[in-house]
């Protein structure tokens, strides 16, 4: 059976968007369709589907084919794809976390609302300090002045899955911050590997920056060098960057 697809990112953070097909006909075809060696290749695959009560229903599922309570970059492509699809440029949509909103401000420039975020605790793993914050899910947070020489993928994977996090485990993000800016290295669960960019480690470390200062609006300077723009105002928690369709295309999935 072909599907036919979308190839859309945010900031890096890229996902195969299937159309006009029920996600339970697919979803043992989501790793491969993420293989980048096999299949499309992507960080995981987003679903917009109606919701009598919202402008879309939002579903995501990481690369291994697990389901993931929500992922930021991927809430703006959806809302980039239904601005191309409807030609509004603001929705309310729903996801597994909850309500959200979010808005094309210019060209491909999408900003989202988030959940507020909140901090969870303070803990030490192996005489290092480290703060879990939720965004959305779950992200571990250690700050480093040499960001350059964090083994991103061993250390990121180790705690990724340590017996503190158990079962769901945790998304791990290394940062630096100079003053407003923040500069990032994230490794997500579900994709199992560094990514060049996650909107929901992007808005963890600006509220763990925020905790510190007494700067309410940041740029997140992401591993594929692009910026995402955190903000925290009376209104709630933002996040902003670019969205790009890639391409797309048919694919045959053996049914």
């Amino acid at each position: 059976m072909k599907i036919k697809f979308f190839k859309i990112e945010g900031t890096g953070n890229d996902f195969v968007l299937p159309l006009n097909v029920e996600p339970e006909k697919i979803l043992k075809f989501i790793p491969f369709l993420c293989d980048r060696k096999r299949g499309i290749g992507a960080d995981g695959v987003l679903f917009s589907l109606e919701d009598k009560n919202y402008d879309f229903r939002m579903l995501y599922f990481n690369a291994d084919g697990s389901r993931a309570e929500f992922c930021a970059n991927g809430a703006r492509c959806l809302i980039y794809h239904n601005y191309l699809k409807t030609g509004e440029r603001e929705f309310k949509f729903i996801a597994d976390d909850g309500e959200h909103e979010g808005r094309v401000v210019r060209d491909n420039l999408v900003m989202l609302k988030m959940v507020d975020p909140e901090k969870i605790k303070e803990v030490s793993i192996n005489g290092e300090k480290f703060t879990l914050i939720n965004s959305g899910v779950p992200h571990l947070i250690e700050e480093t002045h040499n960001l350059e020489d964090v083994p991103v993928f061993e250390k990121g994977r180790y705690l990724r899955f340590h017996e503190m996090f158990e079962p769901e485990g945790t998304n791990v993000d290394f940062i630096k911050i100079e003053g407003d800016k923040i500069f990032i290295r994230t490794y997500e669960r579900g994709v199992e590997d560094e990514v060049l960019s996650c909107g929901t480690g992007a808005v963890a470390s600006a509220f763990y920056a925020k905790l510190k200062s007494n700067f309410k609006k940041f740029e997140v300077h992401t591993r594929g060098g692009d910026v995402l723009y955190v903000e925290f105002n009376e209104k709630g928690t933002f996040l902003t960057g670019p969205v790009n369709l890639v391409f797309e295309g048919l694919i045959d999935l053996k049914f």
